[in-house]
């Protein structure tokens, strides 16, 4: 699937927890947050921790790829940072 917004991905975070069957409040536990944050996760809401979405992310078993573009150099800069 191929998501080009936060309010995709958080559309993504709500629909495969509801697949789960996790209730908002049970999520809300599992990340030790407040269910108005997860409400803004969900949303898409500019701000939004990132800390929490890639727990979210992590807890739903939902596997982030991000496609660099291929310019000169730039994967050999991005390899070598670590």
């Amino acid at each position: 699937m191929k998501i080009t917004s936060l309010t995709e991905l958080g559309q993504a975070i709500q629909a495969t927890r509801k697949q789960t069957g996790i209730t908002q409040e049970d999520f809300a536990a599992m990340l030790d947050t407040s269910h108005v944050s997860l409400l803004r996760l969900e949303k898409g809401a500019p701000g939004v921790n990132a800390g929490l979405l890639f727990h979210a992310l992590e807890e739903l078993g939902i596997e982030l790829t991000i496609s660099v573009p291929q310019a000169p150099g730039l994967v050999d800069d991005l390899e070598t940072d670590n």
